[in-house]
């Protein structure tokens, strides 16, 4: 069983590295038009792909142990309590959006 505030926010840290991607493509003139344009007139299959990972991806670290040092509570808890986040969930954090660059990076290579 997997705690659905947990499954939203670790799909929105995937979702930002995804996004993040896009922005340093934007940034270097990789890419040409809106996110939008980037996202869905481009090339649909490869959007739905990157969105099918990015979800998998999120739903499998959901699912495990390590979902427990990113859930947004206990995080919210121990900033509120220790002034920071543990490094065990800042390298978690890290580790996730990654992930989504990395994907985004693999299903969208050479895409304008």
């Amino acid at each position: 069983m997997i705690d659905l505030a947990t499954f939203i926010f670790i799909f929105l840290v995937v979702v930002s590295g995804a996004l993040s991607h896009w922005a340093k493509k934007k940034a270097f003139k990789e890419v040409r038009g809106s996110l939008v344009d980037y996202l869905f007139y481009s090339n649909r299959g490869r959007t739905g792909a990157t969105f099918i990972a990015l979800f998998s991806s999120a739903f499998a670290v959901a699912q495990t142990t390590a979902s427990a040092v990113v859930d947004p509570a206990w995080l919210w808890e121990c900033i509120v309590n220790t002034g920071g986040v543990p490094t065990v969930s800042f390298v978690a954090l890290v580790a996730t959006w990654q992930s989504g660059w990395q994907m985004n990076s693999m299903i969208n290579k050479g895409q304008e």
